[in-house]
């Protein structure tokens, strides 16, 4: 036991079980009862035998720096390309900052951490992990999400890129199914290649990603499960073979975050932005989406939806976002079932533009073929409820704003 957290050795080695890192060697932080600096440094001329206080005697890795700094502390990546084959995906489980060093030249598009082979490039876990912040970094080429968080709160992810992830997604063409990267994560966690019955996916029996409620691989490339009260701000989220940020409550109820001011575009396969709700109970709720792009999306723009008997969704707020040319419908809120709870979700002043034909929207009765929606509430099995939507400006879309009849107190009104 780590006697400044009392739980360190605990939380690093869950994460390391659930993310398939049981491999890994995370080191201990030096003993020592001198005072520690706060900043800490990382390049790729430094050393995991220097103090790390400077970057003339930065540390060679990330991991090793994020395991050795204390609780608080600000690491500093100095520019380069990081393989984090090398020292291994960052996992964090105590609070520190982690970015470029922009006092020296690094930003997003010069520091990157190349994660190609690992499920994941960045993880953030546990209650330890409270109040990080991840700035001003690229993550890419990860098989699964390039950066994951789960079961923490207080998160601050700003002015990142997160792109070319999803890698395991390639083998298979739009199925997120390669057995080789299994790393023996469960099913429901971001990086899953396993089914609800345990069964590893293969060639045959594979599911595309997002399809968590079938035994899918939920590998969009920014994923909070089971996180609250965080901010995901200004990041790139691009040319992802899956699809781009993704809110869901595998481990826990996901709420109060702020997604705000992204561009999520050209990820190939599934939805720009999402917000899901699979376990019972848990649900994501009072969320806020505002002031994202998010254009040229393999299916939706942005998604509220639940698959699950159970399933909670109320209380989001999709607002100011430029929702255009993906390819699914717009701006979607969606049940699948009976007994989930979709309820006071608020979709206003959007500008909503040439998104795709949405399946089970059509306005013609005679053909039923589907027809390209800006807005669309739809369910089945169970009702949405009390759903605003005003003041968006959709355009070249076939359906404007569909309401399905299970739609209950559904108010539209000011679109145009």
């Amino acid at each position: 036991m780590d006697p400044r957290t009392g739980f360190r050795k605990f939380a690093v080695s869950s994460v390391a079980a659930v993310f398939g890192l049981a491999g890994v060697v995370l080191a201990a932080a030096p003993a020592t009862t001198a005072a520690m600096p706060s900043v800490y440094y990382v390049s790729l001329t430094g050393s995991n035998t220097n103090t790390g206080a400077s970057v003339s005697t930065a540390f060679g890795t990330i991991q090793y720096a994020v395991v050795n700094v204390p609780p608080g502390s600000t690491i500093l990546v100095e520019p380069g390309t990081y393989s984090l084959s090398t020292g291994g995906p960052v996992t964090i489980t105590e609070d520190v900052t982690l970015e470029s060093d922009a006092a020296h030249g690094g930003s997003a598009s010069n520091t990157i951490l190349d994660a190609t082979g690992l499920s994941n490039g960045i993880v953030i876990a546990g209650p330890g992990s409270a109040g990080t912040t991840v700035m001003g970094l690229t993550v890419e080429n990860a098989q699964k999400a390039g950066l994951v968080a789960l079961a923490t709160t207080g998160l601050t992810i700003w002015g990142n890129i997160v792109q070319n992830n999803d890698q395991s997604c390639a083998t298979y063409g739009p199925e997120c199914s390669n057995p080789g990267s299994n790393n023996g994560i469960p099913f429901g966690v971001s990086g899953s290649n396993v089914s609800s019955t345990g069964t590893p996916f293969t060639a045959t029996n594979s599911i595309p990603c997002g399809n968590a409620e079938a035994g899918g691989s939920d590998c969009e490339a920014l994923h909070l499960i089971g996180v609250t009260n965080s901010t995901v701000r200004g990041n790139t989220v691009q040319n992802n073979l899956d699809g781009g940020i993704y809110l869901t409550d595998e481990v826990g109820p996901t709420t109060g975050n702020l997604i705000a001011d992204n561009v999520v575009q050209g990820n190939l396969v599934d939805c720009g932005i999402t917000l899901a709700s699979h376990v019972p109970g848990n649900g994501v709720s009072y969320n806020t989406v505002t002031g994202n792009l998010s254009e040229d999306n393999g299916a939706a723009g942005i998604i509220l939806a639940t698959p699950v008997p159970g399933g909670i969704l109320v209380h989001n707020a999709v607002t100011h976002n430029r929702v255009i040319g993906n390819g699914l419908g717009g701006i979607d809120i969606h049940t699948h079932v009976a007994g989930s709870m979709v309820s006071h979700n608020v979709i206003a002043a959007n500008m909503v533009s040439g998104n795709a034909p949405d399946f089970g929207v059509s306005m013609n009765p005679t053909t039923r073929e589907p027809e390209a929606v800006g807005i669309s509430i739809g369910a089945a099995g169970s009702p949405i409820t009390d759903t605003v939507v005003t003041g968006n400006i959709i355009t070249n879309e076939t359906v404007a704003v569909y309401v399905t009849l299970l739609a209950q107190g559904t108010v539209v009104g000011g679109n145009r």
